[in-house]
Protein backbone atom coordinates (compact mmCIF):
# COMPACT_ATOMS: atom_id res chain seq x y z
CA UNK A 1 0.00 0.00 0.00
CA UNK A 2 1.60 3.32 -0.96
CA UNK A 3 2.55 5.71 1.19
CA UNK A 4 0.75 8.52 -1.09
CA UNK A 5 -2.55 7.02 -0.37
CA UNK A 6 -4.09 9.47 1.53
CA UNK A 7 -7.90 8.00 2.22
CA UNK A 8 -9.12 5.20 4.35
CA UNK A 9 -12.04 3.79 4.60
CA UNK A 10 -12.92 0.80 7.56
CA UNK A 11 -15.71 -1.56 5.94
CA UNK A 12 -17.68 -3.97 7.46
CA UNK A 13 -20.74 -6.02 7.15
CA UNK A 14 -22.79 -4.53 7.80
CA UNK A 15 -21.51 -1.18 6.31
CA UNK A 16 -19.23 0.84 8.46
CA UNK A 17 -16.85 3.91 7.45
CA UNK A 18 -14.30 6.05 9.59
CA UNK A 19 -15.55 9.67 8.46
CA UNK A 20 -13.69 12.79 9.83
CA UNK A 21 -15.62 15.94 9.39
CA UNK A 22 -14.68 19.67 9.94
CA UNK A 23 -16.65 19.03 13.42
CA UNK A 24 -14.01 16.26 13.81
CA UNK A 25 -10.91 17.06 12.87
CA UNK A 26 -8.57 13.93 11.87
CA UNK A 27 -6.43 13.42 14.51
CA UNK A 28 -2.21 13.99 14.09
CA UNK A 29 -1.90 10.10 14.54
CA UNK A 30 -4.23 7.13 13.80
CA UNK A 31 -3.71 3.69 13.90
CA UNK A 32 -5.99 0.92 12.27
CA UNK A 33 -5.35 -2.33 14.24
CA UNK A 34 -5.77 -5.91 13.22
CA UNK A 35 -7.55 -5.12 9.78
CA UNK A 36 -7.71 -7.08 7.17
CA UNK A 37 -6.07 -4.81 4.47
CA UNK A 38 -6.64 -4.95 0.95
CA UNK A 39 -3.42 -4.55 -1.17
CA UNK A 40 -4.94 -3.37 -4.12
CA UNK A 41 -1.67 -3.11 -6.49
CA UNK A 42 -1.07 -7.01 -5.66
CA UNK A 43 -4.58 -8.09 -5.89
CA UNK A 44 -4.59 -9.81 -2.30
CA UNK A 45 -5.58 -9.26 1.73
CA UNK A 46 -3.00 -9.22 4.16
CA UNK A 47 -4.71 -10.70 7.60
CA UNK A 48 -4.39 -9.08 10.92
CA UNK A 49 -2.60 -5.82 9.62
CA UNK A 50 -1.63 -2.13 11.45
CA UNK A 51 -2.00 0.71 9.05
CA UNK A 52 -0.55 4.55 10.77
CA UNK A 53 -1.98 7.30 9.53
CA UNK A 54 0.24 10.43 10.21
CA UNK A 55 -0.96 13.43 9.24
CA UNK A 56 -3.75 12.92 7.11
CA UNK A 57 -1.22 10.14 5.00
CA UNK A 58 -0.26 6.83 5.26
CA UNK A 59 3.11 6.30 7.54
CA UNK A 60 3.45 2.59 8.12
CA UNK A 61 2.24 -0.87 7.52
CA UNK A 62 2.98 -3.87 8.94
CA UNK A 63 1.49 -7.06 11.10
CA UNK A 64 -0.23 -5.72 14.03
CA UNK A 65 1.61 -8.67 16.01
CA UNK A 66 5.45 -6.48 15.05
CA UNK A 67 4.51 -2.91 14.23
CA UNK A 68 4.15 -1.02 17.18
CA UNK A 69 1.89 1.70 17.41
CA UNK A 70 3.35 5.19 18.56
CA UNK A 71 2.64 6.34 21.71
CA UNK A 72 -0.31 9.32 21.23
CA UNK A 73 -2.05 7.56 18.24
CA UNK A 74 -5.87 6.68 18.07
CA UNK A 75 -5.91 3.63 17.66
CA UNK A 76 -9.65 2.02 15.44
CA UNK A 77 -9.44 -1.90 16.54
CA UNK A 78 -10.63 -2.89 12.86
CA UNK A 79 -10.60 -6.83 13.92
CA UNK A 80 -13.05 -8.46 11.71
CA UNK A 81 -13.28 -5.31 8.96
CA UNK A 82 -11.13 -4.67 5.85
CA UNK A 83 -9.79 -2.36 5.16
CA UNK A 84 -9.13 -0.69 1.45
CA UNK A 85 -7.76 2.81 -0.20
CA UNK A 86 -10.61 4.75 -0.71
CA UNK A 87 -12.69 4.58 -3.82
CA UNK A 88 -12.95 6.68 -6.89
CA UNK A 89 -16.05 7.36 -9.21
CA UNK A 90 -14.81 8.30 -12.10
CA UNK A 91 -18.40 9.86 -13.91
CA UNK A 92 -20.41 11.81 -11.73
CA UNK A 93 -22.71 14.61 -12.18
CA UNK A 94 -23.15 16.70 -8.65
CA UNK A 95 -25.79 19.38 -8.58
CA UNK A 96 -26.34 19.42 -4.95
CA UNK A 97 -23.68 20.25 -2.02
CA UNK A 98 -25.72 18.06 0.49
CA UNK A 99 -25.15 15.03 -1.75
CA UNK A 100 -20.94 15.45 -1.15
CA UNK A 101 -20.88 13.76 2.50
CA UNK A 102 -22.61 10.87 1.03
CA UNK A 103 -19.55 9.83 -1.30
CA UNK A 104 -17.39 9.80 1.82
CA UNK A 105 -20.01 7.88 4.02
CA UNK A 106 -19.78 5.40 1.07
CA UNK A 107 -16.46 4.67 0.42
CA UNK A 108 -15.51 7.31 -2.45
CA UNK A 109 -13.22 9.56 -1.48
CA UNK A 110 -12.46 10.84 -5.26
CA UNK A 111 -14.61 11.61 -8.21
CA UNK A 112 -14.36 13.06 -11.57
CA UNK A 113 -16.72 15.58 -12.35
CA UNK A 114 -17.73 15.01 -16.33
CA UNK A 115 -19.60 18.85 -16.34
CA UNK A 116 -17.61 21.29 -14.95
CA UNK A 117 -19.10 24.39 -13.22
CA UNK A 118 -18.06 27.19 -10.47
CA UNK A 119 -19.49 25.82 -8.15
CA UNK A 120 -17.83 22.53 -8.29
CA UNK A 121 -14.61 24.57 -7.97
CA UNK A 122 -16.16 26.54 -4.90
CA UNK A 123 -17.00 23.24 -3.59
CA UNK A 124 -13.69 22.06 -3.67
CA UNK A 125 -12.13 24.86 -2.28
CA UNK A 126 -14.69 24.38 0.93
CA UNK A 127 -13.28 20.52 1.00
CA UNK A 128 -9.74 20.85 1.08
CA UNK A 129 -10.14 23.72 3.71
CA UNK A 130 -12.10 21.56 5.76
CA UNK A 131 -15.19 23.43 6.06
CA UNK A 132 -17.32 20.72 3.43
CA UNK A 133 -17.02 17.12 4.32
CA UNK A 134 -16.82 15.77 0.24
CA UNK A 135 -14.20 13.51 -1.56
CA UNK A 136 -11.54 14.85 -3.86
CA UNK A 137 -12.70 16.09 -6.46
CA UNK A 138 -11.41 16.50 -10.49
CA UNK A 139 -13.50 18.69 -12.43
CA UNK A 140 -13.31 18.62 -16.44
CA UNK A 141 -15.00 21.34 -18.54
CA UNK A 142 -18.45 22.18 -19.55
CA UNK A 143 -19.96 19.97 -21.94
CA UNK A 144 -17.86 20.96 -25.59
CA UNK A 145 -20.44 19.90 -28.53
CA UNK A 146 -21.10 20.63 -31.81
CA UNK A 147 -22.95 23.57 -33.68
CA UNK A 148 -26.76 21.78 -32.53
CA UNK A 149 -25.49 20.75 -29.16
CA UNK A 150 -27.33 18.27 -27.23
CA UNK A 151 -27.73 20.22 -24.24
CA UNK A 152 -28.10 24.00 -24.61
CA UNK A 153 -25.89 25.07 -21.85
CA UNK A 154 -22.44 23.46 -23.47
CA UNK A 155 -20.07 24.94 -25.25
CA UNK A 156 -21.32 25.29 -28.99
CA UNK A 157 -18.15 24.87 -31.34
CA UNK A 158 -18.47 24.42 -34.89
CA UNK A 159 -14.57 24.66 -36.92
CA UNK A 160 -10.90 24.12 -35.49
CA UNK A 161 -10.47 27.97 -34.57
CA UNK A 162 -13.76 27.84 -32.21
CA UNK A 163 -12.80 24.05 -30.72
CA UNK A 164 -9.04 25.70 -29.68
CA UNK A 165 -10.34 28.94 -27.99
CA UNK A 166 -12.78 26.55 -26.30
CA UNK A 167 -9.97 24.67 -24.87
CA UNK A 168 -8.55 27.69 -23.57
CA UNK A 169 -11.28 29.05 -22.34
CA UNK A 170 -11.88 25.69 -19.98
CA UNK A 171 -8.51 25.71 -18.94
CA UNK A 172 -8.21 29.43 -17.62
CA UNK A 173 -11.76 28.25 -15.83
CA UNK A 174 -9.33 26.22 -14.11
CA UNK A 175 -10.42 22.48 -15.93
CA UNK A 176 -8.24 19.75 -15.69
CA UNK A 177 -9.82 17.93 -18.72
CA UNK A 178 -12.01 18.69 -21.47
CA UNK A 179 -15.40 17.28 -21.63
CA UNK A 180 -15.96 15.91 -25.15
CA UNK A 181 -19.75 15.07 -26.69
CA UNK A 182 -21.49 13.37 -29.60
CA UNK A 183 -22.33 15.96 -31.80
CA UNK A 184 -18.79 17.40 -32.07
CA UNK A 185 -17.45 17.47 -35.91
CA UNK A 186 -14.60 15.87 -36.94
CA UNK A 187 -12.12 18.89 -37.19
CA UNK A 188 -13.33 20.34 -34.06
CA UNK A 189 -13.09 17.36 -32.04
CA UNK A 190 -9.25 16.82 -33.65
CA UNK A 191 -9.02 20.48 -33.11
CA UNK A 192 -10.21 20.17 -29.52
CA UNK A 193 -7.72 16.63 -29.33
CA UNK A 194 -4.57 18.33 -30.60
CA UNK A 195 -5.20 21.95 -28.32
CA UNK A 196 -5.86 19.93 -24.91
CA UNK A 197 -2.50 17.87 -25.34
CA UNK A 198 -0.61 21.56 -25.97
CA UNK A 199 -2.82 22.72 -23.16
CA UNK A 200 -1.58 19.79 -20.71
CA UNK A 201 -5.61 18.99 -20.50
CA UNK A 202 -6.86 15.47 -21.02
CA UNK A 203 -10.14 14.44 -22.55
CA UNK A 204 -12.94 12.55 -21.87
CA UNK A 205 -16.62 12.19 -22.63
CA UNK A 206 -18.86 10.59 -25.58
CA UNK A 207 -17.49 9.19 -28.47
CA UNK A 208 -18.50 11.63 -31.71
CA UNK A 209 -21.16 9.77 -33.79
CA UNK A 210 -18.87 9.72 -36.75
CA UNK A 211 -16.21 7.78 -34.98
CA UNK A 212 -15.64 4.39 -36.24
CA UNK A 213 -13.73 2.38 -35.19
CA UNK A 214 -11.71 -0.01 -37.78
CA UNK A 215 -11.69 -3.89 -37.49
CA UNK A 216 -8.87 -5.43 -37.34
CA UNK A 217 -7.80 -9.04 -39.05
CA UNK A 218 -8.24 -11.74 -35.81
CA UNK A 219 -4.29 -12.97 -34.37
CA UNK A 220 -4.35 -16.60 -35.31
Amino acid sequence: MSSARRSLIVLAVPFLSITMTAQQPLPDMLAFTHAAAIDVAAGRVMPDMTVIVTAGRISAVGKSSTLRVPKGAQIVDASGKFLIPGLWDMHVHIADEQELPLYVANGVTGVRVMWGLPVHHEWRMAIESGSLTGPRMFIGSRIVDGPLPVWSESISVRNEQEAREAVRQARAEGAEFIKVYEVLPREAFFALVDESKKQGLSFAGHVPQWFRLAKRPMQG
